[in-house]
C-alpha cells in the first residue's frame, strides 16, 4: 500500500483561515504535526491524527490555555509540567504564567495532510504510529523534542506500507522544517521475513 501525505499549513493562532468555508474544510480526517519553535532553533514536535483536524487543533490550543500540557518558556524548557503541578498554586501564579501561556499558544503551528484519494482514512492510526517511529529515530539526542509520550499501535498492519510526503503546498521554510523532522526518504513498514517452511 502506498500512501501520499499532501502536507498543508501551517495553521495556528493568527493563521487560521478567515473564510468560513476554508475553516470548515479543516473539519476533515487527517494526520498532523503540531510544531512549536523556540529560541536557538529548538523545535518541539507532536504527531497525531484525527477524524476532525479542526476539532483536534482546537483541543491542543485549549490544553495550552488551561495549562493541561507541559508549559514551556521561550527557550523550550518546561516550567510547569502537565502532571506535576498543583493547579491551585498555578492559579496563584497566573500573573506570571499568563504571558508564558500566551507565548506557547502563539508559537503553536500545525502542518496537516487531509485524507483523500491518495491517503485512506483507514490508515490514520497506522500512519500516526509510523510517523512517530520515524520522528523518534531522527530526533533522539537532537535539539528537537518529540512530545508524544504514549505508544501508538500500527493497528496490526498485514501489508507493507510506504508513506510519501508531498510538500508542494508548503512554503520553503516549512518544507525544510518537515524534511528536518521526517527526512527525505519515504516512511516504510515492512512485514517481518517469514521463516522457511512456515
Amino acid at each position: 500500500m502506498e500512501l501520499i501525505l499532501d502536507w498543508e499549513g501551517p495553521v495556528g493562532p493568527g493563521n487560521f483561515p478567515a473564510d468560513i468555508l476554508e475553516c470548515e474544510a479543516l473539519a476533515a480526517p487527517g494526520i498532523y504535526l503540531r510544531i512549536k519553535r523556540y529560541e536557538n532553533a529548538r523545535t518541539v514536535a507532536y504527531v497525531g491524527q484525527s477524524v476532525n483536524l479542526l476539532s483536534r487543533f482546537d483541543q491542543h490550543l485549549r490544553d495550552i490555555l488551561t495549562f493541561s500540557v507541559d508549559l514551556r518558556n521561550r527557550a523550550g524548557d518546561v516550567i510547569l509540567p502537565r502532571d506535576g503541578g498543583d493547579r491551585a498554586a498555578a492559579y496563584n501564579r497566573l500573573g506570571v504564567l499568563a504571558p508564558v501561556i500566551a507565548g506557547e499558544a502563539q508559537r503553536t503551528e500545525f502542518l496537516y495532510a487531509r485524507c483523500g484519494e491518495l491517503f485512506d482514512p483507514d490508515y490514520l492510526s497506522a500512519t500516526e504510529a509510523l510517523l512517530k517511529e520515524r520522528l523518534e529515530q531522527r530526533l533522539g539526542g537532537a535539539l528537537e523534542t518529540l512530545e508524544n509520550r504514549q505508544g501508538i499501535s500500527t493497528g496490526g498492519l498485514d501489508e507493507e506500507v510506504i508513506i510519501y510526503s508531498e510538500t508542494g503546498r508548503l512554503d520553503d521554510d516549512f518544507v525544510g522544517l518537515l524534511i528536518g523532522l521526517l527526512g527525505n526518504d519515504p516512511v516504510r513498514f515492512c512485514l517481518p521475513a517469514m521463516e522457511p517452511g512456515t
